[in-house]
């Protein structure tokens, strides 16, 4: 998401005005928009924070959230781990309607064993990946549709690194 910026950043070095944000969030979900897709990379590390607490100001019913696995050059399972449990905290949420693995290839997809775990405990509504037009097909093995690994923008859910991962088409 991209969010509007401040005139200057905030204190905490937050660069989004947040007011605008939840001007913005509270028009969308009058309106019927219920679906806010954030990651802890956008808007500098802040989206997800900004998102939060605008959202936080609403029934938790209303919205559905999806943030992401990202943007990690560590992919070592205590870093992933750390970036995960930020996001619950950041976001503000006892749990998270989709989480994707965006743009880990290299050894990261493996990590997807254990977000599955938190999924059966409720956490982890959805588990997917994301995709981006030109990866290689060999950078998602086993990710997605048959015949469909990396060929495309959008979401593909985990067909199945490990056989607690559930298949959503």
């Amino acid at each position: 998401m991209r969010w509007p910026p401040a005139a200057s950043p905030r204190k905490d070095g937050c660069p989004i005005d947040q007011e605008t944000v939840n001007g913005l969030i509270d028009q969308a979900i009058e309106r019927g928009v219920n679906y806010f897709d954030t990651a802890p990379i956008y808007g500098q590390g802040w989206s997800e924070t900004v998102t939060g607490r605008a959202l936080k100001r609403h029934p938790r019913e209303k919205f559905l959230i999806a943030t992401k696995m990202s943007g990690a050059s560590d992919l070592s399972r205590e870093n992933l781990t750390a970036m995960y449990r930020r996001s619950f905290q950041n976001l503000q949420v006892d749990y998270i309607d989709y989480y994707l693995l965006h743009g880990i290839g290299g050894g990261g997809i493996q990590q997807a064993d254990s977000r599955a775990s938190n999924q059966t405990r409720g956490r982890l509504k959805r588990l997917g990946a994301s995709l981006r037009i030109g990866y290689p097909k060999n950078a998602y093995a086993g990710i997605g549709p048959a015949g469909n690994e990396g060929d495309g923008d959008g979401l593909c859910s985990a067909s199945s690194p490990s056989p607690n991962i559930p298949y959503y088409p």
